[in-house]
């Protein structure tokens, strides 16, 4: 109700399923509103779902699956363009590096505990301590990726990671280099 006032006060012409998404992505974050509803206002026109959709910018959590999967599916272009948002949040690459790290890791475990024979979710989340959901979500990966894969993709974030750390690379453009490679 109150995000509602505050786009009637700005007087922003806004779609219901445009105000209902708003509301979805803001995670009870008045900041965040207030950042949305200032690039609403720049847009200057009527704000219907899809505006809405591309001026929000995503939960952090969010992004990273997004991210992971174009990685994992070698979209050069949705990966960049996640990037692109995140560094419009100010992520830090070495951030992007560990979240992106922890999921291939956990894939990898996965496929691992499957390919061994525990082939039953509960099984596998229960080895891991995670959710039998999380386990089936990333199954459901093994068509997009190898295990060798994900090893490689390990691999060059550490090696990435290492580097920046050492100074030995500018951090946003060794993580663009990262992306634009699509190993």
């Amino acid at each position: 109700i109150l995000i509602k006032r505050v786009l009637v006060n700005h007087k922003i012409d806004i779609t219901a399923d445009a105000t209902k998404y708003l509301i979805d992505n803001s995670d009870n974050d008045l900041n965040k509103v207030s950042n949305e509803i200032s690039k609403f206002e720049l847009y200057g026109e009527k704000i219907t779902l899809d505006v809405a959709k591309a001026l929000v910018s995503q939960p952090l959590e969010e992004n990273s699956f997004g991210l992971v999967d174009a990685i994992l599916t070698k979209d050069v272009e949705t990966a960049f363009a996640i990037y692109q948002d995140l560094r419009i949040q100010s992520e830090e690459p070495v951030r992007l590096i560990s979240m992106i790290g922890n999921q291939i890791r956990f894939l990898y475990q996965v496929f691992s505990f499957y390919m061994s024979g525990l082939i039953k979710d509960d099984l596998i989340a229960k080895e891991l301590s995670c959710s039998p959901f999380r386990v089936k979500f990333a199954l459901k990966k093994m068509t997009i990726a190898s295990k060798e894969r994900l090893l490689v993709i390990l691999d060059a974030l550490a090696e990435l990671d290492y580097k920046i750390k050492m100074g030995e690379v500018d951090r946003f453009q060794g993580f663009e280099l990262f992306l634009l490679s699509g190993l």
